[in-house]
């Protein structure tokens, strides 16, 4: 957990989720005071707990790096950054030294290759051509 800007750990004995669909969890060792003290805090969990994914299944932080491919296995970049504070998710790309922003899809994504980091993505025609377009302060 996140307190004063420092991760403090904290030890889960036991979670359920409520009728609202609110997480509640109870720590080992925890008080009042600890509860008070939590309210509105960051909690982040160690990325070793997460579940491996398959297929095209796939968590932000590990396609960082990642190629992306349309169909004709043309590069349309590789994946700078995954926006999610939108209401649409976005990867965020570098094409020819410009920035691509790429509708985070899932109906999109065809293919996720592990083993190459490259993601293939059926995408609408000319989306990629879009940002590529010389602007004005480009010529």
């Amino acid at each position: 957990m996140e307190i004063n800007g420092l991760l403090v750990p904290f030890f889960v004995e036991k979670t359920s989720f409520s009728k609202l669909d609110a997480l509640n969890i109870a720590f080992k060792n925890s008080s009042e005071a600890l509860v008070d003290q939590s309210l509105g805090k960051n909690v982040y969990l160690p990325l070793t707990t997460l579940p491996k994914l398959t297929g095209k299944q796939f968590y932000y932080h590990e396609i960082i790096g990642y190629e992306i491919f349309d169909e004709q296995d043309k590069s349309c970049g590789i994946i700078r950054s995954v926006n999610d504070q939108t209401a649409q998710n976005y990867f965020v790309t570098n094409l020819e030294g410009k920035e691509v922003v790429i509708p985070l899809i899932k109906d999109w994504i065809l293919e996720v290759d592990r083993e190459e980091r490259t993601i293939k993505m059926q995408l609408p025609e000319g989306l990629i051509d879009v940002f590529l377009v010389p602007s004005k302060k480009d010529e």
